[in-house]
């Protein structure tokens, strides 16, 4: 009985780690993809400076 809850503890510890790295993961993605859209956006806007509202 002593292993299995030592094994599960484990268990939930490993399924924490893998979790945590995802979302880390999926937080660097997010930030990369946005700062990629910033630019393209940015770039849109100058080129057609007079027909986008200030803001």
């Amino acid at each position: 009985m002593i292993f299995k809850k030592k094994n599960r503890a484990m268990t939930i510890l490993e399924y924490t780690m893998i979790v945590s790295l995802v979302v880390v993961v999926c937080i660097v993605g997010f930030r990369s993809i946005g700062s990629g859209y910033s630019k393209i956006y940015s770039n849109i806007s100058d080129a057609v400076p007079g027909n986008l509202p200030e803001g």
